[in-house]
């Protein structure tokens, strides 16, 4: 029975258009801005890393990958493509799970966090080295994973490989995309706007929820030896990461976006066109209450929560000048802004106390 190829497209092509939308918005909003930093580097990898290895899945899907018995003239380009992806996908991820935790370092300036992800950087690293080193090296020759013809050639079973390779890729998705929960609860804002955040940083867990299903299949492709039936799902599930992770990795840096829709969207749809400024409070980015006012903070120093965790305000001293706005004016504008407010103010001052004077003498 043939893959279902229309349904793999379909849903590949929607999870690719997202990430690419939300990694092109976080790079063109850096680019305005004038900010370019290690994070974004390393994300930028990861796409391109990301955007190869779906063009290969795509190239695998027209060679026949996945059906009860694929033409002899692509067994060998099925094969170097598979062992090309199955040795590139954990780099793509761990390159996506560091540029998050370096976000991390900047979000969550606390001792223990800074521990953690650097740790966890290290530790990816070591991770998608032993993993595509692994997968590469299981056939001496490496030709010899396509071509059996070959004389002389060893090759030992990836079963117990790829149960590690993706169990610690499972609990490093558990960690690095749960890890923000316990400080964003901890955040002295209304619960709702709490629930809010910890959603937004939460998105990656069906990168988690993907994890696990690509663990099970495998499983169940070792215990029945069925690799053509579960082979199409399993690369399927390897295109969705990828996709989810970078998407993920993009929205902490899309929160002109969500002003934008908060402010010409929220307000009216849920409210109505009133003008009573309390009615609109809760979707307002300028409001003291908005998660994200509560995140980055007014003055670009760190908020407190309620149990003295520090959320930093996404802002460098030197390079973070972006995240440290009013509502999108920078810190000048408003200054600016305040000291025409006042020399009006002034001026509409005058006249009434020249009156009220006239009056008293």
């Amino acid at each position: 029975m043939a893959p279902n190829y229309s349904l793999f497209y379909g849903v590949e092509v929607t999870t690719f258009t997202i990430a690419v939308i939300c990694f092109t918005l976080r790079l063109s909003n850096r680019y305005l801005k004038k900010i370019c930093t290690f994070d974004d580097f390393v994300l930028s990898v990861a796409t391109c890393m990301a955007i190869s290895m779906t063009a290969m899945v795509w190239r695998l899907y027209h060679l026949g990958y996945g059906l009860d018995k694929v033409p002899d003239q692509n067994n060998a380009p099925v094969g170097a493509i598979s062992l090309t992806l199955f040795s590139l996908f954990p780099i793509c991820y761990s390159l996506t799970r560091i540029s998050i935790l370096l976000t991390y370092l900047k979000l969550f300036p606390t001792q223990t966090n800074q521990w953690l992800c650097w740790g966890l950087c290290g530790l990816q690293i070591a991770y998608c080295l032993w993993a595509s080193l692994t997968t590469i090296l299981q056939c001496s020759p490496v030709s010899s994973y396509w071509d059996k013809t070959i004389v002389g050639y060893v090759c030992h079973s990836p079963r117990n490989q790829d149960f590690a390779i993706l169990t610690l890729n499972s609990c490093f998705d558990l960690v690095v995309y749960t890890w923000p929960a316990r400080y964003l609860y901890k955040l002295n804002i209304p619960w709702r706007s709490r629930l809010e955040l910890i959603f937004a940083f939460s998105i990656g867990l069906v990168n988690l929820g993907l994890s696990f299903s690509r663990l099970s299949l495998l499983i169940t492709m070792y215990s029945t030896e069925q690799w053509f039936r579960y082979g199409p799902p399993g690369v399927l599930i390897i295109i969705l990461e990828s996709h989810v992770g970078i998407t993920c990795a993009s929205l902490p840096y899309m929160r002109f976006l969500f002003d934008f829709v908060s402010t010409n969207y929220f307000s009216k749809s849920l409210y109505g066109a009133s003008k009573d400024p309390t009615k609109t409070k809760h979707s307002d980015p300028n409001d003291g209450d908005h998660p994200f006012a509560e995140l980055e903070g007014r003055s670009g120093q760190p908020v407190s929560g309620k149990s003295g965790v520090v959320i930093s305000s996404l802002r460098d001293e030197s390079s973070e000048e972006d995240l440290g706005i009013y509502g999108g004016r920078t810190r000048a504008m408003e200054d600016h802004m305040h000291s025409n407010t006042q020399a009006w103010s002034a001026k509409e001052r005058t006249p009434v106390d020249n009156v009220q004077t006239n009056h008293i003498v």
